[in-house]
């Protein structure tokens, strides 16, 4: 198994929106489709309704696919978090170059290291299910030892352009996600 549920809401109404989401079949694409458009829009709209910190529901409404709303709310975040969830939600739209701007400016996010494990776990998983790509980028995870926003943009960009999902990346982003829910559940208001 490769881990997770890494987002443990505190709260019932936090419990059921990621219920939900951890639902979803497909997992999250890779990059959200223009026009965007939530994939479930009565969940984005319960998740902006949520009285819970920005971070959390800019968090919420990306791993909904809500990714105008989620871009509302990471803009107007201080730090190295509001940089970080911005910067997701430029990668999931498809424009790299943007998302790289502010993968650079969260610096070492504290939720690096949890996010690197987790890739780690992923990627090996699929490796011992004889997915030869996987095991690459576990390769390549160890080597680096610490986690890589900007490297993991340049592998999802390596897509582009190939048909059906991505798992192994899928379930990369989905635990990114839920690592920085978590984080920003036990940091309040600004998440840093």
């Amino acid at each position: 198994m490769d881990g997770g549920p890494w987002f443990q809401p505190a709260r019932e109404d936090l419990a059921d929106v990621a219920a939900r989401l951890r639902a979803r079949v497909p997992a999250p694409a890779l990059f959200v489709p223009k026009p965007w458009a939530p994939w479930d829009p009565d969940l984005a709209a319960r998740i902006a309704a949520l009285e819970a910190p920005a971070p959390v529901r800019a968090g919420l409404l990306l791993w909904d696919d809500a990714l105008g709303e989620s871009h509302t709310l990471s803009q107007g975040l201080p730090g190295a978090t509001g940089a970080y969830w911005h910067g997701i939600m430029h990668r999931r739209e498809g424009d790299l170059e943007n998302a790289g701007y502010w993968f650079r400016r969260v610096g070492a996010h504290p939720a690096f290291p949890a996010v690197h494990g987790a890739a780690l776990r992923i990627a090996a998983a699929a490796e011992a299910q004889g997915n030869g790509w996987a095991g690459q980028r576990r390769a390549d995870l160890e080597a680096a030892a610490r986690w890589d926003p900007p490297r993991f943009a340049d592998w999802c960009g390596a897509t582009r352009g190939s048909t059906g999902p991505h798992p192994v990346l899928e379930r990369i982003q989905v635990a990114e996600i839920e690592i920085l829910l978590q984080y920003c559940q036990e940091h309040g208001e600004t998440g840093d």
